[in-house]
Parts: structure tokens; sequence; C-alpha cells
């Protein structure tokens, strides 16, 4: 009886996880990913709220949900080598924009998970990216404004809004996405202030 993972296969298996630990070995050696973070806007003040809000989880496609920064070339989506977002897009955007709210004077219309508020600002982002043909930053994300009470949407609008670059070094993508990102979160904010 052969033993087991002896003669030429056993060493052919043993060869090609060799080189499997090595390739991982020669990209874990490189230079770690540069973090960039998102800033929280700054919004006029606003008049105050009838009801209480909290900001719901944002849902995203498979691709927008991380820590990656987005490159579309026509149909294909690629990463931007080096940079990464310190945590999770959806998250990030999240944080930022509850504390937009708090800029705009509204910290005391803001719950967290808590089950007393009355309305969530619900979120979709659709688009985050660097579009490399237009070299240009695009955001695009749906807002709904649905009752806690009774599951109905109050209102709804969508924020899109793409950002010319001078370079598509990381550093200048990431610097656009932010303030693109905090236009959105403005208009987000004049939107709830608005209709509640």
């Amino acid at each position: 009886m052969a033993r087991a993972g002896g003669g030429f296969w056993g060493r052919s298996k043993f060869a090609a996880v060799g080189a499997v630990a090595l390739a991982v070995a020669a990209c874990a050696s490189g230079p770690p990913p540069t973090m960039f973070d998102l800033a929280a806007a700054t919004p006029p003040a606003a008049r105050g709220l009838r009801a209480q809000i909290r900001v719901g989880q944002p849902t995203a496609t498979a691709n927008l949900d991380s820590d990656r920064i987005l490159v579309r070339d026509s149909d294909t989506l690629a990463i931007l080598e080096g940079a990464r977002w310190s945590e999770s897009l959806p998250a990030l955007f999240r944080t930022r924009l509850a504390q937009s709210f708090q800029n705009a004077g509204l910290a005391r219309w803001i719950d967290g998970p808590a089950a007393t508020a009355d309305y969530e600002v619900d979120l979709d982002i659709r688009a985050f990216e660097l579009d490399a043909q237009t070299k240009e930053v695009h955001v695009d994300i749906a807002a709904w404004i649905v009752s806690l009470g009774s599951g109905r949407i109050r209102a709804d609008q969508i924020f899109t809004l793409r950002e010319p670059l001078a370079s598509t070094d990381p550093a200048a993508v990431a610097a656009a996405m932010d303030q693109a990102a905090s236009t959105v979160m403005t208009g987000i904010v004049r939107f709830v202030d608005k209709t509640l």
C-alpha cells in the first residue's frame, strides 16, 4: 500500500502550496495602502425638525460595500491601487452624515439605533467611484425619509454629483471624493430639514 501523500503527487502538492505561499508573501511585502477618510459636511444652520430621526445603514452593491476605492472604465470596475477608505464605505458615509446633521445644529433630533426615532433616513449608495474615461469623481446616492411607525416613505430624492480631477493620483482622487461627499451630505441635510 502506498503511503498517503508520498511519491510524485505528494511532492507536486507540496510544491504548489509552496508557490502559493511565496506569491502571498510577495504581495504582503509591498507597501501598505494609504488610508483615506471622509470629512463631515458643515451645512448652514438648520431651522430644526418636528420629529426625531436616525440615519439607517446605507445599502450598496458588493463592490461598494468595502473599504476599496473603485475605478470605472466603461463597463469595467477595478480598484485604485495603494489606497483604501479607513473603513467600509457605507459605514463611513453613515457616520459622517450623522455628524453633518450635528454640525447643522440638529444634534438633539438625531437618534442612535434606539426605537424613539420617528423617521429613518435610508440611503442607497449607487455610485462612489473614479470615472477613468471622463477623469471625474462620480457620486450618486438615493435617500428616503421613512416613517418608522407606518413604514411609508415620506419623501425621496437622488443626489448625483460629478467632480473633475486634475490628477488621478490616489490623494487627489480621495480629496475630490471627499469634496463630492460633503456636497451630497449637505444636500441630504437640507432635504431632511425641509421635509420634516
